[in-house]
């Protein structure tokens, strides 16, 4: 299923699961095809490693949370690894390519997985701290408060709002300029 195909597979703000399957599996690709170029690529369905891999690491494969867990955890890890731009790591990937693609509603997921990888937080922070900087390349102001509001939930959620709201404490005056 192409992505195209996947973001057809979306009713509303919520993913069908055969969609949720497919973009996880095309995420986990990302990585095995790195390491492996020959790696035949299959589908979540029949991918027999991918749905092992999968089972193992996040339970029932007949559950939606399942597939949502191991979503949110392995996009999570594929932003991690593979977007250094941290400007844009906020703009496309946070905001931009979910809403693009249908996932939308599985940000706050990724962003919870995404804070509990090891620098994660930091490069959240340096990213928004970029955008307010620097300005907006691909989104809006609006948007960009809405995740910053969204990080310190999920921070919270966390009992990560200290330390995000102290990284984040250097960017009050950039804050209330891009507020106005």
């Amino acid at each position: 299923m192409k992505l195209g195909t996947i973001k057809s597979a979306v009713e509303g703000n919520c993913m069908k699961l055969a969609a949720l399957k497919e973009r996880t599996y095309q995420t986990w690709l990302i990585d095995y095809l790195i390491d492996d170029p020959e790696t035949p690529v299959q589908t979540a369905t029949t991918d027999l490693a991918f749905k092992s891999v999968i089972r193992d690491r996040f339970g029932d494969l007949r559950r939606k949370a399942t597939w949502e867990a191991a979503f949110a955890t392995i996009e999570a890890k594929s932003m991690y690894d593979h977007f250094d731009e941290r400007h844009f790591l906020i703009e496309h990937n946070f905001i931009e390519f979910p809403e693009q693609y249908g996932y939308n509603e599985y940000v706050p997921q990724i962003l919870e997985q995404f804070l509990q990888l090891k620098g994660g937080m930091e490069c959240i922070v340096s990213g928004l701290q970029s955008v307010l900087k620097n300005g907006l390349f691909a989104t809006t102001k609006p948007a960009i408060l809405n995740f910053l509001q969204l990080g310190y939930q999920v921070a919270k959620r966390l009992e990560l709002e200290q330390a995000f709201s102290s990284a984040m404490a250097d960017s009050l005056p950039l804050l209330t300029a891009s507020a106005a």
